[in-house]
C-alpha cells in the first residue's frame, strides 16, 4: 500500500490542511461565544492553533530528516518530536498562566486532530483510489 508517493504535492497537501483548519476555527468562533462565551471561543481557537504549530513543525522537521542519511534523520526526528513535545507543554502552561478554560482548549486540541485525521484519510483514500487505475 503506498502512502505517500512523490507525484503528490506534499506543500499543497499541508496548506490546504491549515486552511482547513483555521476556516473551522474562524467558523467556531462566533458559533462558540453566541453559545457560551467568548473565553471559551477563545480557547477553543487557541487549542486548534497549537495542533496547527504543531504538525506544521513536524512537517518541516520530516522534511529536513528525509534529506539527511538515515541515522542522522532518525535522530532527528526523535530530537524534534521531543521539542513538539515541549512547546506545546509550554503552550498549555500559557493557556492556563493566562486564564483559558483547558477543557476547551483540549476541545480545540480534538477538533484540530480530527480534521487532520479525516482529510488525511480523504487524501490517501483518493491517492489510492488513483493507483487503482493505473
Amino acid at each position: 500500500m503506498t502512502v505517500l508517493t512523490p507525484d503528490l504535492d506534499h506543500k499543497k497537501i499541508i496548506e490546504r490542511l491549515v486552511f482547513l483548519q483555521l476556516t473551522v476555527a474562524l467558523i467556531a468562533v462566533p458559533i462558540v461565544t453566541i453559545v457560551f462565551s467568548l473565553m471559551f471561543a477563545v480557547a477553543l481557537c487557541y487549542g486548534i492553533i497549537v495542533v496547527l504549530a504543531s504538525g506544521l513543525m513536524m512537517h518541516r522537521n520530516i522534511h529536513k530528516a528525509t534529506d539527511a542519511d538515515p541515522d542522522q534523520g532518525k535522530k532527528m526526528l526523535l530530537k524534534s518530536a521531543a521539542i513538539r513535545f515541549i512547546m506545546v507543554l509550554a503552550l498549555l502552561f500559557f493557556a492556563y498562566a493566562i486564564g483559558l478554560h483547558l477543557l476547551w482548549v483540549a476541545a480545540g486540541f480534538f477538533v484540530g486532530q480530527l480534521l487532520a485525521y479525516i482529510y488525511f484519510t480523504f487524501v490517501f483514500y483518493h491517492q489510492q483510489k488513483q493507483s487503482m487505475k493505473f
